[in-house]
């Protein structure tokens, strides 16, 4: 699973993060239960904080449909 972060305001160009990286830019803006749940069972998703959205890319190359925002079950 690849990670990504795109800010919403100064640079704008979306960019691969780690998944630490992805869990610290969500924590404070969703819960932790969702957050444990997201990352310990290798959830996709494409979420938002106040500064950027951040969002998953699967094995296969499938990411979230633009638009969307949430938890892919």
């Amino acid at each position: 699973m690849k990670y990504f972060k795109q800010f919403k305001d100064g640079n704008p160009e979306p960019r691969e993060i780690s998944k630490d990286e992805a869990r610290r830019t969500l924590e404070g803006h969703w819960k932790p239960e969702a957050l444990d749940d997201i990352f310990g069972n290798e959830k996709m998703f494409r979420l938002f904080t106040p500064f950027s959205i951040v969002w998953t890319e699967s094995e296969d190359g499938t990411i979230p449909m633009a638009g969307f925002v949430g938890i892919c079950e």
